[in-house]
């Protein structure tokens, strides 16, 4: 597989310090249920040109607080320390094809950015009993990260990380590792609520 590394994504996505600046000047928004609906499309291998309706909930926002602990734990004790304090976390939110009860969300954050509002979210990734059993090497991808970029009405796009793999380089940047050869695409996102 093509190996990406989405520094540009890696710089305020999840567990960066730019987002302990973001907060002081943009605040996380009120913890006022949000609901968005979109059609996601496969942009490569089995799933080029397939799509289906996702719907994306949003219950509460992650704290200041909570980020620098995300990002001590990734730090310390790597993705297997973060996989399990994403277990132990409050569902903040929840990302769902349609008609199914989807996935729960554990981290999430928002910032406005010149005429746009950004939502970056994420997630232990979901893993079928096979992969599990079989210990391919895609279950080193533990994590789903979920890109929103929405204007002032809550319409947009996005894209789906599937499966990553996070860590940290020698020079002590937070690198993003994508499994696949591309994201999953999200188009027409609506707000709902």
């Amino acid at each position: 597989m093509k190996l990406l590394f989405l520094r540009a994504l890696a710089a305020t996505v999840l567990l960066c310090t730019a987002s302990f600046a973001i907060a002081q000047t943009n605040p996380q928004p009120p913890d006022v249920a949000e609901q968005f609906s979109a059609t996601a499309f496969g942009t490569s291998g089995p799933t080029s040109g397939k799509s289906v309706g996702v719907n994306i909930y949003i219950n509460s926002y992650t704290t200041d607080d909570e980020v620098k602990n995300y990002l001590n734990i990734l730090k310390t004790q790597g993705q297997d320390g973060l996989e399990k304090a994403f277990d132990k976390t409050k569902e903040r939110g929840r990302l769902a094809v349609t008609g199914s009860t989807g996935n729960d969300i554990s981290f999430i954050r928002s910032r406005n950015a010149e005429t746009k509002r950004i939502i970056r979210m994420a997630s232990n990734r979901m893993m079928s009993f096979a992969e599990l059993y079989n210990s391919p090497r895609s279950r080193d991808y533990k994590f789903t990260i979920v890109e929103l970029r929405l204007d002032a009405d809550g319409n947009g796009e996005g894209n789906i990380f599937y499966a990553v793999k996070l860590k940290f380089n020698k020079k002590g940047e937070l690198e993003i590792e994508h499994y696949a050869q591309s994201p999953i695409r999200l188009a027409n996102v609506r707000k709902q609520k």
